[in-house]
């Protein structure tokens, strides 16, 4: 008989948790405890987690045959000695969970009830052939386990599958044997997620009997080659993110009808993809972290319902970033689109009058980049939002934009601006303006007097030693006025240890209200030095 030390003491405790009770059971050696445990289980209970479980090596009937039938949910955790589970027929369990590292061998005898299978560690090499028993599975996790091969056909009966979750495994091998007998595989199959694995080539027509398939999740792996025809009609998502990829040929794949979402995120990318337009409704495409040098607008003109574009890089810093951005579409072409994100590359000159597109955007993200010159007449009926931060701008002109009727949010910060863009005061609809971190010394806030909707102003890390507001020409709703960290340099000598940042309310006349001390910007505004 196997003494069990103190600091292993045999633990049943059942509580309530979001009006359900789950009993946890650890330590249990049932040739020492017997079964009286069972007993004990609260009508009401719907789960049991066995921790450390003190047994054979073998686990089947004699620990499930005792679980009241009350109980649709069963946990195994951390079992040192278990090698083998056996999974008998008669149960009501209809979610098991196991984390039992070594696990080897999971044999399930016919089963009719088991819905929800989730194996999160093992030992187990090989995908378990008897599955096949299973005919009520609809989701299966296997994971931190060493598979090293899937064959697909495996899977081919359980007919009610809807999720296929094999994350964090060793596969480096993809297969699928396809004969009459496995023509009508996966009924139901809507996910299948190998993501953190070890593959280098992935044919997508290993999914071709996928028909119900809509997401494809490949990330973290190590892929190098993608190929075969990628034909499955219900498609909304690829992910293909964090792999090596040097290129992606797409022009072989079906056209992806219902297609919604693709990400091509840390690769090794030098071109964008030929062949988009086999996904004319994928409206996020992202190309992040990629080797991008040059991109053109014109690639994604197919793409009618095209919202989120990405191409921000923040991993090379030193080389590899797009540094040239050109397009040939017309303002004839026009179509609504959503996001821009171009942050985070080598841009230097931005020609707003050849990239008529970028009007099309609703948020457009040009942060750090390189860019010193931002020209050319500007059309954005749609956008709301421009960052042009962290770049080394110091002249901006806005002259020869039309008025952007929906524009809320521009930010300046961290640039090299020593005055106000000129013709800023165009954008009477903005709510918020960010200039810190940059070499402003004065301001006016005349310039700002058309922007009835400007609430918050951001000035801070500049030099500024003056601000200006007068009664007739100033943001009638600002409340939010951001002048911390400013460098203020004496104009003359004095005895105090610094110098004041000086802000002046200069009133229209002797009998203004500003001069009857009825100043309502002064009573709303927030200064924050």
């Amino acid at each position: 008989m196997l003494a069990v030390p103190s600091s292993s003491a045999f633990q049943f405790i059942c509580q309530q948790k979001n009006g359900n009770y789950k009993c946890t059971v650890s330590n249990y050696q049932p040739s020492l405890e017997g079964t009286f445990v069972f007993n004990h289980v609260p009508n009401e209970a719907q789960s049991i987690a066995f921790k450390n479980l003190i047994s054979p090596p073998i686990v089947g009937r004699s620990l499930f045959g005792n679980i009241p039938s009350s109980i649709s949910t069963v946990e195994l955790h951390e079992s040192s000695s278990m090698r083998t589970l056996i999974v008998p027929n008669a149960t009501s369990i209809k979610e098991l969970i196991i984390a039992e590292p070594t696990l080897s061998r999971l044999h399930f005898l016919p089963n009719g009830t088991l819905s929800k299978l989730y194996i999160l560690r093992s030992s187990l090499a090989t995908v378990p052939l008897t599955l096949k028993n299973l005919p009520k599975l609809s989701v299966l996790k296997l994971s931190q386990s060493p598979i090293e091969q899937i064959a697909f056909e495996s899977f081919c009966n359980l007919s009610a599958l809807t999720s296929l979750n094999l994350k964090n495994n060793l596969i480096a091998s993809l297969t699928f044997q396809a004969s009459s007998a496995t023509s009508q595989c996966y009924a139901s199959l809507a996910r299948v997620s190998l993501s953190s694995n070890k593959l280098k080539h992935v044919n997508m027509t290993v999914f071709a009997a996928m028909r119900e398939l809509e997401i494809i999740d490949l990330e973290y792996n190590q892929i190098e080659v993608v190929a075969g025809r990628l034909s499955n009609p219900k498609i909304t998502t690829v992910i293909l993110s964090n792999n090596n990829l040097f290129t992606i040929n797409m022009c072989e794949w079906n056209t992806m009808l219902l297609i919604k979402s693709f990400s091509l995120a840390v690769n090794s990318l030098s071109q964008i993809p030929q062949c988009l337009g086999r996904m004319r409704r994928v409206q996020f495409l992202n190309f992040n972290h990629n080797k991008l040098t040059r991109i053109t607008i014109d690639s994604f003109v197919m793409l009618t319902e095209l919202r989120s574009l990405h191409f921000t890089n923040t991993l090379d810093l030193m080389h590899n970033k797009i540094h040239t951005i050109t397009s040939t579409l017309s303002d004839g072409q026009r179509r609504r689109l959503f996001l821009l994100d171009l942050s985070n590359n080598q841009l230097q000159t931005v020609n707003l009058e050849v990239l008529a597109p970028i009007g099309w955007f609703v948020y457009v993200d040009f942060s750090h980049n390189k860019i010193n010159l931002l020209v050319g007449r500007f059309s954005g009926d749609d956008m709301r939002s421009i960052k042009l931060s962290n770049n080394r701008l110091k002249v901006l002109d806005f002259c020869q934009w039309e008025p952007v009727p929906r524009f809320t949010f521009i930010y300046f910060g961290s640039n090299e601006l020593s005055h106000m863009p000129n013709c800023l005061e165009r954008f009477a609809t903005l709510t918020y303006i960010g200039f810190q971190s940059n070499k402003l010394n004065s301001v006016s806030m005349d310039v700002f007097g058309a922007m009835d909707n400007l609430t918050t102003l951001d000035l801070s890390s500049n030099e500024i030693s003056r601000i200006a507001f007068h009664e007739d020409r100033h943001p009638k709703r600002l409340s939010r006025l951001i002048l911390s960290k400013n460098k203020v340099e004496c104009s003359h000598d004095n005895d105090m240890p610094f110098c004041p940042l000086e802000i002046e309310f200069k009133s229209r006349d002797k009998n203004s209200d500003w001069e009857r001390n009825n100043n309502s910007l002064r009573e709303q505004l927030t200064i924050v030095t």
